[in-house]
């Protein structure tokens, strides 16, 4: 048996400029070289890389000597930022996902009771989950480690989103409010009063320049950021509503209804202009699809649906399940969908076809909501 002689490998981007140069053997898998890059590269966000020689890429399992490597060889690594999935359950955590293989990047541990929301910054280098124990945590995605907790409200929260321009959170409590929060700072900016009883959710507007909340007080509040008043309130008619979300044009809203339907309202008038009716239990989440077209719910029949938007069509029915369902939420492109359940999964659909393609099992209690990462950070 010959060893063979160990061998300096040059590793660049692709527009040239060096990463770094490993002392690697020859029996070395490219996977093991590139748990060594990997510790070079930009620790800001969570990337994905190739590893090529000349244009080809290199497989995982392949031993760099079998690869063609010697002594100088140069490789050029190409990253680029992962796709990723962030799930809360009442286990007390919230996980980060690779959406594409479902492997597990992160667990998120701080909070001190059921973590029931998630939302990802704009560029996904952070994400804000909020807590039964009255708190928010703002979580660097790399890392995995709280940047910045958000205190003041006077009971559990039960949702949070990051605004647009990825300086602000909103917050939505059992205290009856939502709350306005800077970001850098942790500072309360402003607090939206006004419902009568327990808000459910909180969601902002495309451009940032409204909010819309959803209370067991049977009512959505449209609210303006920027004064704090409340510009509309928009009825459910007499049953109870757990969540309310814009239109991608900000000109609707759809409010998930305890009596098993999905209302689609217009902001202006506060009329009705759709009824989605289909369900056979209460409707928990419901939301559009980014490009318009589509609508998801998810119900605690233990199932989800996507419907079309324009005609109030149910296309598909979402089974799989096997006990209530807790939300719905579309990926940026609007081709695939994630629900969660008390079941302690979340699954990942094919909206097209209404198959499950994937399935994240990792949380040791009901998974409670998810989100993907944004477009520009997939």
């Amino acid at each position: 048996f010959v060893k063979l002689a160990a061998m300096r490998v040059h590793v660049v981007k692709i527009n040239g400029d060096r990463v770094v140069t490993i002392d690697a053997e020859p029996s070395q898998t490219v996977h093991e070289a590139m748990q060594q890059v990997h510790l070079h590269l930009d620790r800001s966000a969570i990337v994905k890389c190739d590893l090529l020689l000349g244009t080809a890429v290199l497989c995982g399992d392949t031993k760099l000597g079998d690869a063609g490597l010697c002594d100088d060889s140069l490789l050029t690594a190409v990253t680029w930022p992962a796709k990723l999935i962030a799930t809360t359950s009442a286990d007390g955590s919230a996980k980060l996902w690779d959406a594409t293989s479902g492997e597990s990047l992160q667990t998120l541990r701080g909070h001190g009771d059921y973590v029931r929301s998630a939302s990802f910054s704009p560029d996904g280098t952070q994400v804000v989950t909020a807590s039964d124990d009255r708190t928010a945590i703002v979580w660097d995605t790399a890392s995995g480690r709280g940047a910045r907790m958000l205190q003041g409200h006077g009971d559990c929260l039960r949702s949070v989103a990051f605004a647009p321009d990825g300086l602000h959170v909103l917050t939505a409590s059992l205290d009856r409010t939502a709350r306005l929060w800077h970001v850098a700072s942790g500072s309360c900016v402003r607090t939206f009063i006004g419902h009568g009883s327990f808000v459910r959710s909180a969601a902002f507007s495309p451009d940032g320049s409204k909010i819309v909340t959803a209370s067991r007080d049977r009512s959505a509040k449209i609210w303006d950021v920027a004064s704090g008043e409340c510009i509309r309130t928009l009825s459910s008619h007499g049953k109870s509503i757990h969540s309310a979300a814009f239109s991608p044009d900000g000109l609707l809203v759809i409010m998930a209804i305890d009596d098993g339907s999905a209302k689609v309202l217009d902001i202006a008038s506060g009329q009705c202009m759709q009824t989605l009716k289909g369900h056979e239990d209460a409707v928990c989440s419901a939301a559009f699809s980014p490009d318009g077209s589509y609508i998801t719910t998810a119900s605690d029949d233990c199932t989800a649906k996507v419907w079309d938007a324009a005609l109030g069509w149910c296309l598909q029915t979402l089974r799989g399940h096997s006990d209530h369902l807790r939300s719905a939420a579309f990926s940026p492109d609007s081709t695939q969908i994630i629900t969660t359940s008390r079941d302690g999964t979340a699954k990942i659909w094919d909206r097209a076809c209404g198959t499950c393609v994937q399935t994240l099992l990792g949380h040791d209690g009901s998974v409670l909501s998810a989100a993907f990462s944004p477009s520009c950070a997939a």
